[in-house]
């Protein structure tokens, strides 16, 4: 009887390690993932195809592996943040992205429309960009954005 009773205790104690290390793992997966930012929070870089699918193997120049290093937030007077760091507005109407790949860490909400300069690349990341009233974006001539 205790021989089973050792036995069982000797599972679980084994179940519940394979469950500590399976979580420091995941644990060290999203510290390769996230970086140190000002808060703690703010993801380094994403990298995926353009088209946003993580399974596509194309290698065209049209068609290739974007790194996203600029991440966009805001914060809670709905100003946009690029890396933690509050984009200014010009002529305190837009807020510019200059020519360059960003994504979106959380759900933003912007008090200003962001105007788009050259070729900007910017990966929603399932997440939502929306403004409390008016255009969201405007791309400026010439200018192209990937999304």
């Amino acid at each position: 009887m205790k021989v089973r009773k050792m036995k069982r205790l000797r599972i679980l104690i084994l179940a519940l390690c394979v469950c500590l290390i399976a979580g420091v793992a995941e644990t060290l997966n999203m510290v390769d993932a996230y970086g140190e930012g000002e808060e703690g929070t703010t993801v380094t870089e994403h990298t995926h195809c353009i088209c946003g699918d993580t399974a596509c193997n194309r290698t065209t120049t049209e068609h290739s592996n974007v790194t996203f290093g600029n991440v966009l937030t805001s914060n809670d007077n709905n100003e946009l943040l690029c890396n933690d760091k509050e984009v200014t507005p010009n002529d305190n109407y837009y807020y510019t992205l200059n020519e360059g790949s960003y994504y979106l860490q959380d759900n933003v909400t912007i008090s200003k429309t962001i105007k788009v300069t050259g070729t900007v690349n910017l990966c929603l990341n399932g997440k939502k960009l929306t403004r409390n009233y008016g255009s969201c974006i405007y791309i400026e001539e010439e200018a192209v954005l990937n999304i």
